[in-house]
């Protein structure tokens, strides 16, 4: 589901939709949770299949105060993690010169979410990476 992301190993639950199939949320979603609430029996306990070769797409943001260079050191943060970039998009705005780079990869489990997260919020300049849902 795209209003939460869920990424392995975290707890999940799939909840059947008309005409979309299946989709599958983080168990604690606020979404899910509101969903079950009406339609209990729509909702499916589910968990994952996790082979070693499996990637999940992620979307990550990282906001920095902007500088020549930033954006290859937060690529040199993936390639250490051994990630590829799927997309990226960044932008600074000239007010406060705080850069926002969004990128789409894909990561194996949460640890290495995780790891990534916290190589990115060492880069200088860098205020804060985050996961998008």
């Amino acid at each position: 589901a795209r209003c939460c992301g869920p990424v392995p190993p975290g707890p999940i639950a799939a909840y059947v939709t008309l005409g979309r199939g299946v989709t599958i949320h983080r168990e604690r979603c606020p979404n899910l949770l509101r969903m079950q609430a009406l339609n209990p029996r729509r909702v499916l306990r589910v968990e994952w299949n996790l082979h070693a070769d499996s990637l999940l797409p992620v979307r990550i943001r990282v906001e920095a105060l902007d500088r020549r260079g930033l954006l290859r050191d937060v690529s040199d943060v993936m390639a250490l993690e051994r990630l590829s970039i799927d997309g990226v998009n960044s932008d600074t705005d000239p007010d406060d010169h705080i850069a926002t780079i969004v990128m789409r990869t894909a990561v194996r489990d949460s640890e290495q979410l995780g790891r990534v997260l916290q190589r990115l919020s060492a880069v200088p300049n860098v205020l804060r990476a985050l996961r998008l849902a």
